[in-house]
């Protein structure tokens, strides 16, 4: 009798499903199709998982489309901030010349 109860334990955690929620940044593509590929693998293995879409900047781009198992809610945390603003942003910090430096 212990034996089949662990068993019937040990087949229960095997076949169980979860409910995923995966919190993905909207500023690159990239970043979004790492997301993607990991939502969608638990989704074939029988999890329900949803996507949560953080939109930071203003124009996020639609590239990149989910199967339809895994559910997508967009949420919108945007600053007023463009991706041109966001690259003008990156372009003058890592490579514009430095108030720190020295002349």
């Amino acid at each position: 009798m212990l034996i089949s109860f662990y068993g019937l334990t040990a087949l229960a955690a095997i076949c169980s499903s979860y409910k995923i929620v995966v919190f993905a940044p909207d500023i690159s593509n990239s970043q979004v199709g790492w997301n993607k590929r990991v939502s969608e693998t638990l989704a074939k293995a029988g999890h329900d998982v949803t996507v949560v879409l953080v939109q930071t900047l203003e124009d996020p781009d639609k590239d990149i489309s989910f199967n339809s198992q895994v559910k997508v809610v967009p949420v919108n945390a945007s600053s007023g901030l463009t991706k041109k603003g966001f690259e003008e942003f990156t372009k003058d910090t890592v490579f514009g010349v430095s108030k720190f430096e020295l002349a």
